[in-house]
């Protein structure tokens, strides 16, 4: 049986996980991840917080085997995109980016520092109309 998705607790707190499942269906593009990061990071931050862990929670996060793929870039609210848009070309394989979520600001707030990288691997700047 095969899985696309695990994650570990352990002890010290740490949670790991591994999500391939929206990259496997995806192709030969990058899809947009920024609401599924937020959410995990919200339940993973949840399950902690459920353990009695206070933040700040430390998180390291990314993508890898994106090399190559084309970002999806949703358009912006009551636009629509051009048929035929080529979308940026990854020229990363590995996106790591690290930083701290203290409970208080949005998930994607946190998250702010890994989305703005996703973007910059693949030659564009993010969008100011994604959630800050």
């Amino acid at each position: 049986m095969e899985t696309t998705s695990v994650a570990f607790a352990f002890e010290t707190g740490e949670v790991w996980s591994v999500d391939t499942t929206l990259l496997t269906y995806a192709g030969d593009q990058i899809p947009y991840l920024e609401s599924h990061f937020t959410g995990q990071l919200q339940k993973y931050a949840q399950f902690l917080s459920g353990l009695g862990l206070n933040p700040p929670y430390h998180w390291i996060g990314g993508v890898t085997g994106v090399k190559d793929r084309r970002l999806v870039i949703p358009p912006q609210p009551g636009m629509t995109r051009i048929a035929g848009f080529r979308a940026p070309q990854c020229l990363s394989d590995t996106i790591i980016e690290k930083g701290d979520y203290d409970g208080q600001q949005t998930p994607a707030s946190a998250l702010h520092p890994l989305f703005k990288a996703i973007f910059e691997k693949c030659g564009t700047p993010r969008a100011d109309y994604f959630p800050q």
